[in-house]
């Protein structure tokens, strides 16, 4: 993700496809390292006019296994992020992972709640929320508090950006139980 300040004009903000360079040097990483690596992205429009605010998922063997485009843009607080970006179509579905079964949306969809439920009644066993949360009065609260709320519906991972404008910050949050009753040193 990137720091453009509100109303950086769309030909200045840089964007490529999921198939660019940077998201195949993130994949280089992810099979380097051997690990899952998820990251966000402006991702050029195929169809031209405004690019996409989209997450990837990389597995260990550095394929590229998802790719979401943010459906709910922020419009709000005095920003218009839809007079920069395009909204995406429709919701993934949950990806497989080691894990379990990871349910993804981006950052401003965390203030709603049917994205998180849906993702869950889909399967979802955890919850990754990649984010560029902006700071401003009481955002900081809404940040800390959407993410445990959210984690009611599944274990949420909550990844900001920190620094400058930004203040999300990453965030593992549970409401259940990682380690089963009974089963002592076993994580469930």
């Amino acid at each position: 993700m990137n720091d453009y300040p509100p109303h950086t004009p769309v030909n200045q903000m840089e964007s490529q496809p999921v198939s660019g360079p940077f998201a195949a040097g993130m994949q280089e990483l992810a099979r380097r390292h051997g690990r899952w690596v998820v990251f966000g992205m402006r991702e050029t429009n195929p169809h031209g006019g405004r690019a996409f605010d989209t997450a990837v998922v990389v597995n260990s063997s550095g394929q590229r296994v998802a790719a979401y485009r943010k459906t709910h843009l922020y419009d709000a607080f005095g920003a218009a992020e839809s007079d920069r970006f395009a909204a995406g179509a429709h919701l993934i579905a949950p990806i497989a992972s080691p894990w379990g079964r990871l349910g993804l949306f981006v950052c401003y969809e965390l203030r709603f709640p049917e994205v998180a439920r849906e993702q869950v009644a889909q399967g979802a066993d955890i919850l990754i929320v990649p984010s560029g949360w902006v700071r401003g009065p009481m955002k900081e609260y809404h940040w800390e508090h959407l993410v445990v709320t959210r984690a009611l519906a599944a274990p949420s991972v909550a990844g900001g950006e920190v620094g400058g404008r930004l203040a999300g910050a990453l965030k593992l949050t549970t409401c259940v139980p990682l380690v089963a009753p009974g089963v002592a040193g076993r994580v469930g």
